[in-house]
């Protein structure tokens, strides 16, 4: 099937799905009761016409579609390697940090960033909004450390599933696929379900049933053309638009930069300062730090959140998109980014909620609407009226579109790397190993043999790749639709998640830090983690009144859900670090250098091996700034914040005002440095591109790795792909070209220039300096 066909056939489950839609929503009114979810608040006045609310979803789509072409257009005459598989999951491997900070905010941004954190408000006061921020920034400044650690370690790989086979077998390898796949299923579900939900509660005259057939295909479709790195480029527009819509709604509740006649506020900080403290004027709960519920929900949310984050494909592919000290910085730049955004829109809607609510003399909203995003939808229209809703529409309709084409990618690329490249079709080696062993007269015919080889293997892979990301992006459909009509909360299916598949979560990063971890520890970790956690909240569920028969309510206690998701996380760790160093971690044979040298020979197809020396400095990075800036977030910044007791005005004010400056210091950083910096990158690449394809030009710095080594590449690997065939010759012209005591394989640019993040290569092979058709060498 060919590139077309396989387009065609995913504009045919489009359609399907649109009709499929239509036909399911004339038997059901445009209530959510048929699903399980309350009825739209009695406060909201659907503003927005169908015909406006279709528009905007069809614009988001056709421009994603227009952004993936743009960088299909980079890859196909800039690079030359749009063919490639890999490419279409790494975005080419060379992604800056800035714009791997776009995408790790897109990925963990959801429409439960701001209905959650305002929710939290709502219940808890101010501190509410600082612990969801808090809680869920560590998660992405740890996985700095991990996304050093892989780079180093495993620089071949594309999925972490791989690093898992590599080291620990089969067995291992597949458990944990079912707990990644869990993970992607479960977050696309909860992303689609709650966005469909606030856009049905904006638009008129439109079933939630269309609305999410049209987003799946606006997300599907862009996805498809673009693969990661058109994901990649949507990423910084729709984090520039979210950033700009959060400016919006703060400095127009604040200082009524809109000047509108029909302003709320005499003066913000003050009126919110007061209608907050009306709340509980005994001990002032909504304006200070002392909060046990606060606390609580900061721990739940912490803990729950690993298992989205670590044990989700879609973080991982954005590490492997970019070299090592552009991974690191790009977590924590985008840690910084992510948090600014919940820590704003909490905090403008949250508290506007109570000043609302003080002003008509009863909850705004009900608890059920709340806990089902309702809160900010109602907040933004009483504030903003029908440019409110247009606004909230805008910013739902960007973070859905930015979370689920990460997860339509990560499944996809477990399905092409992990099940047809592992055990469906794995790769010959033998082929490419023809005509690169010793030196014959006909070696040359030899490695063409290999090319062609590589080349046809390549062109299956995309095919597959093509037909994944259609049926997944198809699949996440019927994904929402059950995640719709089960009608749980979706704070308590995203604290479920945590349950079932936080016991993957330390395991899983002990693979890529840990030398001594074991397959057996592995796959004990996370089966028992499983079972303890699992067992744990529900027998701690079953003590409450009435037990397990109200289930929803006794499971979704916020202590239940606290013992389950330490049960499960710390039984995991623990059990694998245990089993590990009981069956062969402890053996003084295992030496960490020829473990980490063994995951890298079995992942990497290729000679691209950074030295530890070299890496070093983005590796400590990781360490000292993810560590230290987790410490402050979670301990430091609330211990100093309790000795402000119950905030002052003037304290409440500072604290807004810092809120803001943060929030245009990281849209400053998405919507100005990143596009700047992403030009000069690859205007930089294109130059050394073009330096590369003139014969005349010296070319120094080309690593030809020695022919003997690439007849160890492994099974279940195409990256030898990238690395060889039509591409290399029209770039280097030297296909035919041998050197000394070694036949010579020709390389990509991309991944084999000797550069300073790199530095020298660890394993014996050959720098070639090309001038006028002569190549000359050196040795180690």
């Amino acid at each position: 099937m060919s590139a077309i066909g396989t387009a065609r056939l995913f504009l045919g489950c489009c359609v399907l799905l649109t009709l499929t839609a239509s036909v399911a929503g004339q038997g059901c009114a445009t209530s959510f009761n048929a699903s399980g979810s309350p009825d739209p608040p009695t406060e909201v006045t659907r503003s927005l016409k169908l015909w406006q609310g279709v528009t905007l979803i069809v614009c988001f789509g056709v421009f994603g579609i227009f952004v993936a072409f743009v960088h299909r257009l980079i890859r196909t005459f800039v690079f030359f390697d749009d063919y490639l598989v890999d490419t279409y999951f790494d975005a080419g491997g060379e992604a800056n940090f800035a714009m791997v900070a776009c995408c790790v905010v897109a990925k963990r941004l959801w429409v439960a960033s701001y209905t959650f954190s305002t929710a939290d408000v709502r219940a808890f006061g101010i501190v509410g909004h600082f612990w969801y921020s808090a809680s869920g920034v560590i998660h992405l400044l740890l996985f700095a450390i991990l996304a050093s650690e892989i780079r180093i370690k495993a620089p071949g790989a594309r999925t972490f599933l791989q690093v898992i086979r590599s080291r620990f077998g089969q067995t291992a390898h597949v458990i944990v696929m079912i707990f990644a796949f869990v993970t992607n299923i479960v977050v696309a579900g909860l992303v689609m379900s709650e966005g469909t939900r606030i856009l049905t509660w904006l638009c008129q005259d439109i079933d939630q049933y269309v609305v999410l057939a049209i987003l799946t295909c606006a997300v599907g479709m862009y996805t498809f053309v673009g693969g990661l790195g058109g994901a990649m480029y949507m990423a910084y527009f729709c984090v520039a638009c979210i950033v700009a819509v959060c400016l919006v709604y703060f400095s127009d509740s604040a200082f009524n930069s809109l000047d509108r006649p029909d302003y709320r506020y005499a003066e913000f900080f003050r009126e919110t300062h007061a209608a907050a403290l009306c709340a509980d004027p005994t001990s002032g709960s909504m304006l200070t730090f002392l909060s046990r519920g606060g606390l609580l929900e900061g721990v739940i949310f912490a803990l729950a959140g690993f298992s989205s984050v670590f044990v989700n494909q879609g973080f991982w592919l954005t590490a492997i998109s970019a070299r090592a000290p552009h991974s690191v910085w790009g977590y924590l730049t985008g840690a910084f980014v992510w948090f600014s955004i919940p820590f704003l829109l909490s905090f403008v809607l949250g508290m506007g909620y109570w000043k609302l609510s003080v002003d008509l003399g009863m909850p705004l909203v009900s608890d059920t609407q709340a806990e089902f995003g309702a809160l900010p939808v109602v907040v933004s229209q009483q504030l903003l009226g029908r440019f409110g809703d247009f606004m909230m529409y805008s910013l739902t309709l960007a973070v859905v579109l930015g979370a689920v084409s990460s997860e339509i990618l990560s499944m996809s690329s477990i399905v092409v790397y992990d099940i047809y490249q592992t055990y469906v079709t794995p790769f010959d080696s033998n082929q490419v190993a023809v005509g690169i062993g010793s030196p014959s007269p006909c070696a040359d015919d030899g490695q063409r043999v290999g090319e062609e080889a590589c080349l046809r293997y390549n062109r299956k892979c995309v095919v597959v790749q093509f037909v994944s990301v259609a049926m997944v992006a198809a699949l996440v459909y019927p994904i929402a639709v059950v995640v719709m009509v089960i009608g749980m909360e979706p704070q308590w299916l995203f604290n479920f998640l945590g349950v079932i598949v936080g016991s993957a979560v330390i395991p899983v990063a002990l693979a890529v830090v840990w030398h001594r971890a074991t397959g057996s520890g592995v796959v004990v970790g996370v089966i028992a983690g499983f079972i303890g956690g699992f067992t744990a909240w529900l027998v701690y569920a079953s003590s409450f009144d009435r037990g397990l028969t109200r289930f929803e309510a006794n499971t979704g206690r916020p202590e239940v859900f606290v013992v389950g998701l330490a049960v499960s996380l710390g039984v995991g760790g623990l059990a694998c670090v245990l089993v590990s160093l009981t069956c062969g971690g402890c053996d003084p044979r295992r030496d960490a250098d020829e473990e980490w040298e063994k995951c890298r020979a079995r992942t990497t197809s290729y000679l691209v091996r950074p030295t530890f020396d070299a890496v070093r400095c983005a590796e400590l990075s990781a360490y000292v700034v993810g560590v230290l800036l987790s410490v402050a977030a979670v301990f430091v910044w609330p211990a100093v914040m309790l000795t402000a007791r119950v905030f002052s005005v003037e304290t409440y004010r500072r604290w807004g005002l810092a809120v803001f400056v943060w929030a245009v210091v990281a849209a400053f950083f998405a919507c100005v440095v990143t596009l700047l910096y992403e030009i000069v990158d690859k205007c930089r690449l294109s130059y050394d591109m073009r330096l590369l394809s003139r014969r005349d030009q010296p070319i120094v710095g080309v690593v030809l790795p020695v022919a003997d080594q690439f007849g160890a590449a492994p099974r279940g690997q195409c990256g030898t792909c990238r690395k060889s065939g039509t591409l290399a010759r029209q770039t280097y012209r030297m296909a035919d070209m041998t050197v000394t005591g070694a036949n010579v394989y020709p390389t990509m640019l991309r991944t084999q220039l000797v550069t300073a993040d790199y530095g020298a290569y660890p394993t014996p092979g050959v720098v070639g300096t090309y001038r006028g058709g002569t190549l000359v060498t050196k040795g180690w």
